[in-house]
Formats: structure tokens, sequence, C-alpha cells
């Protein structure tokens, strides 16, 4: 600040020294020394931001109410999904950091919520990021969402619809998070081009469908056998080719692909592609429409854990799953934003039976209709029907089920994710 303050007294003086008579001069002193005071204190103030900035970081929440029913269970639940707290700051002119924190429930229309649980509050997120690498470079490092598939690194409360949809949650095993270090760069190319690439130990918010196993009892647990310690072996790694491509007036196309492969309890191998069409009809209006899908298969190897070894059976296996998802929604008002969703899910994954362990396909549809209401850029909410139909049994015998949701979420303060396109 003292250099720019030098250089507006210099600007002074040349200004003063090449007016006219003694009395243009005085009166074009006292000018610039009045616009130099405002110049001063407007750096002063803007230098005493920065520093407010770092020592009092930008604090928002997001709260996501939703009310469930299950037409096969007969089941109606009440659940706070996402009561959801971030913390972020610029630490300095080189790196930012943030941390969230989620007070989080599983939403799950089938079973029947306990009034009297409690869900505590854990870290979700938290992570530091560099802000002025040279050529396009930035790197983060921690627990964070991998930039990983299109809705993968999407926080639950701002997916386009209510729940997560089926592909994801048994293919990925839910939300892509990771912990470990991501490298991104964007080549200087006349239109958009993202690569990114990441260490970490493990992509998943809990196991994906394909490394579980069934027993005999109907319980679920772990089919690979996790070693004590991770080899570097073992770690994983992923990648994401990301572009948008500009269609004529106010359409938009997103392209991705990802590939990941590694782990410690059995080695994953995961691909995706994906798409998003948007086209705003009127530029600069509310009005918006977009189309997007996504299509993932994972395939799953290595030595069975105990609870899958059957005696005279193999004591390595494989499990493959793929599915994907594809959904249209049109915000034709300020406020009104209908949508519908389709989602199918096939997985091979393992079960355990008096004939020994045996694969079990167990494919998946789901058809979705939504209405979201934005009644401001901080409070919005959503109806939601699913009809869901499967190889196997959904709730009470029964193969097919109708699910109603009611959502309401409210954001306090700037709670925005990282953008990625």
């Amino acid at each position: 600040m003292k250099k720019q303050i030098v250089y507006l007294a210099l600007a002074a003086v040349v200004r003063v020294a090449s007016a006219g008579p003694d009395q243009e001069r005085v009166q074009a002193l006292e000018e610039t020394v009045a616009a130099l005071r405002q110049d001063v204190v407007a750096l002063q103030d803007q230098s005493r931001q920065k520093r407010t900035g770092i020592h009092n970081p930008d604090i928002s929440a997001a709260v996501d109410a939703i009310a469930s029913y299950s037409d096969a269970a007969g089941t109606l639940n009440f659940t706070a999904r996402d009561v959801e707290l971030m913390v972020q700051a610029n630490a300095d002119p080189f790196a930012k950091a943030y941390v969230v924190f989620n007070a989080e429930s599983e939403l799950e229309p089938t079973e029947t919520s306990n009034p009297f649980g409690e869900a505590s509050l854990g870290m979700e997120e938290a992570a530091i990021q560099t802000t002025a690498l040279p050529y396009g470079l930035a790197v983060k490092a921690g627990a964070y969402f991998a930039d990983f598939t299109r809705l993968g690194r999407v926080h639950s409360h701002d997916l386009p619809f209510t729940d997560r949809p089926v592909s994801l949650e048994q293919v990925l095993g839910g939300e892509d998070k990771a912990r470990g270090v991501e490298l991104t760069w964007l080549p200087p190319l006349d239109h958009y081009v993202r690569f990114t690439a990441g260490v970490v130990d493990d992509i998943g918010a809990e196991t994906a469908v394909n490394g579980t196993l069934a027993t005999a009892d109907g319980e679920e647990v772990d089919a690979f056998a996790a070693e004590e310690k991770r080899a570097l072996d073992a770690a994983m790694l992923y990648g994401r080719l990301a572009t948008m491509l500009d269609l004529g007036p106010g359409a938009v196309l997103h392209l991705g692909a990802d590939a990941a492969q590694g782990g410690n309890a059995g080695t994953r191998t995961l691909a995706s592609t994906d798409f998003k069409l948007e086209w705003k009809p009127v530029a600069g209006g509310n009005r918006l429409f977009e189309l997007a899908a996504e299509w993932l298969t994972s395939k799953a190897d290595g030595t069975l854990a105990e609870a899958a070894v059957i005696e005279g059976g193999p004591r390595d296996a494989s499990a493959e799953v793929s599915g994907g998802y594809v959904y249209a929604q049109y915000r034709m008002t300020p406020i009104w934003q209908p949508g519908v969703r389709f989602d199918l899910t096939e997985p091979e994954w393992f079960e355990a039976g008096e004939a020994g362990l045996v694969k079990v396909d167990d494919s998946r549809q789901t058809v979705s209709a939504y209405l979201n209401a934005h009644l401001s850029e901080f409070n919005r909410l959503r109806a939601q029907v699913n009809v869901v139909s499967g190889d196997s049994e959904i709730a009470n015998g029964q193969d097919t089920d109708t699910q109603v949701f009611l959502q309401w979420t409210v954001m306090l303060g700037a709670h925005k994710h990282d953008f990625i396109p």
C-alpha cells in the first residue's frame, strides 16, 4: 500500500507542475490533495478488509429437511438429512482453505427412522487449495470431494433432485469423498478444457455394491480382505478430462470422462462418461433448459474376506457393476422448475448361501418426476415422486415401490461450494 501512495503522490506533483499560472496551480494542488486523500482512505479500507477477512473467515450453513413416504414399506419418515456448516477464507495471497462440518442422516424411505436418534456433527471436508500458481495449475490437499464424475462431487442439498441416483450409490459408494492430493490444469486454449489428476486412499462415502457380500443370514459385509498396511501400489489414482463447447445462441455442451484404479480392499477399476446440455433461450433471463446424463462402470477384484470364503471354494474373485442416469429440467419462471429422471443400475455382486458363494444380478430402475419452487436464491421447496422396480425385494416382499418426497432447503449466508463446470 505504501508504494501505491507514493505513486499517487508522484502523479499529483506531475499534475501540479503541468498547470498554468500560480492561482491555477494552487487550485489544481488543492483538488489533487483532496483526491489523494480519498485514494489513501480507499486503500486503507481495502487493506483493513483483507486483514479482517483473514482473521474472520466466511461462515455459512445449509439445512435440508425431508419428509418421505414409501408405499411398499408403509413408512412415513421425517429427516434432517443435511445440517451443514462451512468455514472458508484466504490464508494469504497464495492459498485458501475450507472446512465443511455436517450432521448428516441417511435418506432411506423404506426404513423407519428413529425419532429419538441423534446425528453427530462430523468433518465432511477439510482442504487447502492454492490460488496463485502459474500456467493454469492448482493443487488441493486434504479431505475433499474429488473432481470425479459429474454429480458424485455434488453435496446432497445441491443435487438437482431429492435423492442421489442409485447408480451413483452402488457404483461409486455415494459421494466422491477422498483423502489425498489433487492437481488441476487449465491449458491456455481458445475454449475451456480442464485436466484433473489425483492420488487418494479411495473414492466414495462407503463401500460400493460390488465390494460387499450378502451373508446367509442377510447381513451385508465387505467381500474383499483389506491389508493391514496400505502399500504404495494400493493408492487410488484418478483422472478427469472435462470441456465446454459453445453450440450457438444460449446453448452450451459440457463433456466429461473419468478413470480411476486402486484400493486397499481389492482393486477397484472405475470409468465414467457424462454430458450436460444447457440452453438459455433468453440471454440474461431466468429460463433455462438442462439435459444431462452419466454412465459409470466399476470392477472389483482381489482376495476374498474370511466371511466370503466357502470351504473348498475360491479364494479370489471379482464382481462388476454398471449404471447411469439421465435427467431433464426446465426453469420456466424465476420460481418454477419441473424435471424428470430415469436411473438404471445393473450390479453383479456376491451372495453366500448353503450352496456356496454365488454372484447375483440385481438390476434396479427408478423413474422420477419432481418440481422445484425457488422462493429465492437461499430458499427452495421440492416435491418428488419415485417409481422403483427391480429384480429383488425392495420392501415387504415387493419388487416395486412408489416413494414420495417433500423437501425444504435453506442456505444461511453465502453457502456455495466450488463451482466446477
